[in-house]
């Protein structure tokens, strides 16, 4: 699944690189800079040691950074799990076995 969203997303970029790809309250980014942003983070998580098929814990709110995140993780093939902030962490615990 993660090569199909990042498919669209890459078509994206050079269908509408000037586009708005996230808006927020008071921004946007377009495509072209949500690219450069994930990428800029892809590499960060990859100078850290994360690589294809390590399991990252996500539990930043709905934001733009998240989508960013989410990115970047998607390119480096990242297994992401999604925790809800009210979880047990026992629960959380779980999720990452």
């Amino acid at each position: 699944m993660a090569n199909l969203l990042e498919d669209i997303f890459l078509e994206n970029i050079k269908k509408f690189p000037e586009k708005p790809a996230l808006i927020s309250k008071n921004d946007f980014l377009t495509f072209s800079e949500l690219n450069e942003k994930s990428n800029l983070l892809a590499q960060n998580f990859n100078s850290l040691g994360i690589k294809k098929k390590d399991k990252v814990l996500i539990l930043i709110p709905v934001s733009v950074e998240l989508y960013i995140t989410f990115i970047a993780l998607m390119k480096i093939g990242a297994v992401i799990i999604f925790v809800d902030p009210w979880m047990k962490f026992s629960n959380i615990s779980k999720s990452l076995e």
